[in-house]
């Protein structure tokens, strides 16, 4: 099985939504070689964790949809 990359999250997650993720995290996305179709998982203590797909990734963001949890 894969290993799924997890960030955290501060915001409310729901299906379809579109994410950006913090500028921050674009140091452990590059480390991860990430991709756009990816798959993630962003967690937080309201939510819980929920799958997302990246759709698009430049030099100071990551954007994605929240697929699922």
């Amino acid at each position: 099985m894969k290993h799924i990359p997890r960030f955290y999250y501060q915001n409310d997650m729901r299906e379809g939504r579109e994410i950006f993720l913090q500028p921050s995290q674009m140091h452990h996305a590059n480390v991860l070689r990430l991709r756009a179709g990816d798959i993630i998982r962003l967690f937080n203590c309201r939510c819980g964790e929920w799958n997302c797909e990246i759709t698009d990734l430049k030099k100071r963001s990551i954007k994605c949809v929240s697929l699922f949890r």
